[in-house]
């Protein structure tokens, strides 16, 4: 009797460990994907290099007005701006800390801003330079979700089935671990080429010569979709008996809400990032610096 018991439950858990285990190989899907958006994002971004770029003029940052001819009077012609806030270095664009020093505080500092203070930090980057630390913020920003996405299925893994099957749950968390890190550069690639794509519509041509920019630092969004959707998996793997209690008050299907909660959520972030890039692009349209 005792030996049943424990091959039922032994069943049960390969169930739950085979569950994850399917999800992280569909994740890893994501792998072909990534690194064909990798090698589109290179052959995008290559109009970036200096000897591909043609000369453009001096431009106010207010409002766009061609300022290849300094007036005396320190004022834009067109709109009255300052010229030294458009032209200076150190008066707006003052650069940030990441790209200066670097470091894991000021790679912090950097994600907090974007996400919290995106106008603010927008107008004291440096959009032309700096290239190497934008690439550099990106990668690092894939491969921290992926470590935690990794440590966060590890814990879901023993709180869902028990850590009777140690092992099992660690190789869950790494392949998660490889497999997320590789999806978070597939989504944030995908988002940044609709973006680029609308930017035309957006009346924002100008800033193709340095939007890369604002691919690089936008990453730093990333992490609030990882906090959602992984609080939403957290709260259905634990609570999902109550929720399925709940919804039956309703008379509703669990398996039928389910998909659309995650749709709704796809779908509401998909458009917060898409108008987070819209601001940002038109803000840094005219950017000299």
């Amino acid at each position: 009797e005792h030996a049943a018991d424990r091959e039922l439950a032994s069943g049960g858990s390969s169930e739950e460990a085979l569950r994850y285990v399917e999800m992280g190989f569909i994740a890893c899907i994501f792998l072909a994907i990534g690194a064909t958006l990798y090698w589109m994002a290179l052959a995008t971004f290559a109009v970036r290099r200096n000897e591909a770029l043609p000369e453009v003029p001096a431009t106010c940052e207010e409002c766009g007005y061609d300022l290849s001819y300094r007036p005396e009077s320190g004022r834009c012609t067109e709109c009255g701006g300052p010229l030294d806030v458009s032209l200076d270095p150190g008066v707006r664009r003052v650069g940030i800390a990441w790209e200066k020093t670097g470091g894991v505080r000021a790679w912090i500092r950097a994600n907090a801003g974007v996400i919290w203070r995106p106008r603010s930090f927008y107008e004291r980057l440096e959009m032309r330079r700096n290239e190497a630390r934008g690439h550099g913020f990106v990668l690092l920003n894939c491969v921290a979700i992926g470590i935690v996405t990794g440590l966060s299925f590890t814990g879901l893994y023993f709180v869902d089935v028990g850590n009777s099957y140690l092992g099992r749950g660690i190789s869950i968390g790494i392949i998660m671990a490889a497999a997320f890190a590789v999806f978070a550069w597939a989504v944030h690639c995908a988002i940044g080429a609709i973006a680029f794509l609308l930017a035309m519509y957006w009346r924002a041509a100008p800033v193709f010569a340095h939007i890369s920019k604002v691919w690089q630092y936008e990453s730093a969004f990333a992490w609030v979709v990882w906090v959602v959707f992984m609080a939403y998996t957290w709260i259905v793997v634990v609570f999902e008996a109550p929720l399925r209690d709940f919804v039956d008050i309703f008379g509703l299907r669990w398996y039928t809400i389910q998909p659309i909660v995650v749709l709704v959520m796809i779908g509401t972030m998909v458009v917060g990032w898409l108008f987070r890039y819209r601001r940002a692009i038109l803000q840094t349209r005219w950017a000299n610096l």
